[in-house]
């Protein structure tokens, strides 16, 4: 094989393998947010009440618009791998709204056993935003699941 079908190999392997990583891309994009691959918005998560009335440990998607927030908010962000602010300091019947302004999928996760778990969002893409009301006065770190090493804590106090 000579310089020039070696130089033509080498560029058809990197296109297949370009081809092959864009694909995987889109299907893990679309898997994981639950959205047509062309940018139609997602709904919002919330956390879903489960039969006894308290919040399942995974939050479900739901095809119908969220309920509108009718209390106080708090508006936190994800950028370059933080949450911004490290710390948060509400009152209860707060709302978090978390927006990720990075270049990457975060999710906002409390940090508890799962069976104690209040939320965990699904995959917040760039731009796309998770909320939570917090009802009850205490500290709640949060961190995001793919990258453990982002925290965040937030903690409640009881209404004044």
């Amino acid at each position: 094989m000579d310089q020039e079908d070696m130089l033509s190999s080498h560029r058809l392997g990197r296109r297949r393998l370009l081809t092959a990583s864009a694909t995987v891309l889109m299907a893990f994009r679309s898997g994981n947010r639950g959205a047509a691959i062309d940018g139609t918005p997602t709904p919002t998560a919330t956390a879903a009440p489960s039969g006894a009335g308290k919040s399942e440990a995974s939050p479900v998607t739901s095809p119908v618009a969220s309920p509108a927030i009718t209390g106080p908010v708090f508006e936190s962000t994800m950028r370059s791998l933080k949450y911004l602010p490290a710390k948060i300091d509400i009152e209860a019947g707060t709302t978090v709204i978390w927006t990720n302004k990075d270049v990457v999928a975060h999710t906002v996760t409390h940090k508890v056993k799962v069976e104690d778990q209040l939320f965990a969002s699904p995959f917040i893409s760039p731009g796309e935003n998770f909320s939570f009301t917090f009802d009850k006065p205490g500290t709640y770190p949060v961190y995001c699941l793919p990258h453990p090493f982002m925290t965040q804590t937030v903690v409640v106090s009881a209404k004044k």
